[in-house]
């Protein structure tokens, strides 16, 4: 199993950091910052499982984690999210 440490933001307080450690098969709470970050949420739900954690090991590239809603309506949704600041969504809660 593939996984990473990384530093994420946790509800939206600044200055309040946690250290997150993201594996693939873990379970996040997301919420939406954007319109668009918000609509996929209200779409899909607030619970995604990781699928695949990219770039942890590169002090170049961004870490990105792509996820799965659990709450499948339609196939094929997922999305890439940046960490530790993606622009739409934000991670809540990382549940193992």
């Amino acid at each position: 199993m593939r996984s990473s440490l990384i530093t994420s933001q946790m509800n939206g307080l600044e200055g309040r950091w946690c250290n997150m450690f993201i594996a693939e098969g873990n379970h996040l709470r997301l919420a939406g910052i954007t319109r668009h970050g918000k609509n996929r949420i209200r779409e899909n739900g607030d619970l995604w499982e990781v699928n695949v954690v990219d770039g942890r090991d590169s002090s170049l590239l961004t870490t990105k984690v792509c996820v799965a809603p659990l709450k499948a309506s339609r196939g094929g949704e997922w999305r890439w999210i940046d960490v530790p600041r993606d622009e739409h969504m934000e991670i809540l809660e990382v549940i193992e």
